[in-house]
């Protein structure tokens, strides 16, 4: 985690906030769009897979996993 609880870095560097899409290293083809921090003590954002094979589900992710800023 980087500046505030709602502001994460992506693998590649990049400053995301909830709201923005990202790519995820969960599958080759994962895309997911933060909607919110994670309720335990880790800050972790939580994303809703919209593509790839976890499509549909929310996960709470670390920022490490988060490869890059997609843009939509």
């Amino acid at each position: 985690m980087s500046g505030s609880p709602t502001n994460w870095v992506t693998g590649d560097g990049d400053m995301v906030s909830i709201g923005d899409y990202v790519a995820l290293d969960l599958d080759s083809d994962a895309v997911g769009r933060i909607v919110a921090v994670c309720g335990d003590a880790t800050g972790r954002p939580l994303v809703q897979v919209t593509e790839g094979h976890r499509s549909g589900k929310r996960l709470a992710v670390w920022p490490t996993q988060m490869l890059l800023r997609v843009q939509r």
